[in-house]
């Protein structure tokens, strides 16, 4: 009789931690410039019934991300460039634009100023305009911030503003090389201007975009294209995902998603593959 009972305690604790088990965690990680993004929908998708663990990771070069998303080590990929099919079709990994944001340039609330011609960008980048004052603003030295050469704010701004890409930082340019360390050095720097997203305006509330030539970073502008700063969100995953990574997927094309990244200060697009080949959707 012991024996039987015995049996059944062991049964019935299997039994119950293989009907309890939760579904493994989705891990996601990548361009550290869409991680709050990627942040504001996990939360939004965890609050959805039986959704999984979400882990949002730190960030990671593009090779590394899409290493790790070839091996399985993280799930979905964020990206804002890299996407190229070089990269991505020896892995065999699909890629999906879920929006765009604006790629702005903001000043710290110190500067009191809200529209700069090209003109004046150039004089602030070259190191010409040291002071604000020379522009209107307030008696207090510029400083620069900037990304480095090969990041996806920098290779915007160098291609969309004429006269800017081939023209010499200031010497005294401070380069950050993850976004959100150029975000929380604006907002803390009295003076600064400096290119970041439109998301990142979201967390730091004492920088502000300006527009440029009299052209906001507005959602209609960028659509027209008459503001041509702004750069996609796109998310990669295995050529044949998980059941729940596609759910993740879907929820950025559903009302709930769409708003979270309106919230963003993003403008979705919709869940919009992206062939081996076809240009990113704008």
């Amino acid at each position: 009789m012991k024996g039987i009972w015995l049996r059944l305690t062991l049964f019935l604790s299997l039994s119950t931690g293989y009907f309890s088990k939760a579904a493994d965690p989705i891990k996601i990680d990548g361009s550290n410039g869409a991680r709050p993004i990627v942040q504001a929908l996990a939360t939004g998708f965890s609050e959805t019934p039986d959704s999984p663990e979400i882990k949002v990771g730190t960030g990671m070069s593009t090779t590394e991300r899409i290493e790790a998303l070839a091996a399985d080590s993280i799930q979905i990929a964020s990206a804002s460039h890299g996407i190229e099919p070089e990269r991505t079709e020896p892995h065999q990994l699909d890629v999906f634009q879920i929006g765009r944001m604006a790629v702005v340039f903001a000043v710290h609330e110190t500067v009191r100023i809200n529209n700069l011609s090209t003109e004046s960008l150039l004089s602030l980048f070259s190191g010409k305009i040291t002071n604000w004052s020379t522009l209107g603003g307030p008696d207090l030295p510029v400083v620069l911030l900037m990304r480095p050469e090969d990041e996806v704010d920098t290779e915007v701004v160098r291609a969309s503003i004429k006269g800017m890409a081939n023209l010499a930082w200031a010497s005294s340019i401070r380069i950050y090389s993850k976004s959100g360390d150029l975000a929380d050095a604006l907002n803390a720097t009295p003076g600064a201007i400096g290119i970041t997203s439109s998301v990142r305006l979201v967390e730091n509330k004492h920088i502000s975009a300006i527009s440029i030539d009299g052209i906001p970073p507005g959602e209609s502008e960028i659509r027209s294209g008459t503001y041509r700063l702004s750069r996609g969100i796109y998310l990669l995953t295995q050529r044949k995902p998980k059941t729940e990574v596609t759910n993740f997927l879907n929820f950025t094309d559903c009302s709930a998603g769409m708003e979270i990244l309106k919230s963003m200060h993003c403008i979705p697009t919709g869940l919009i593959k992206v062939s081996p080949g076809d240009e990113p959707h704008q």
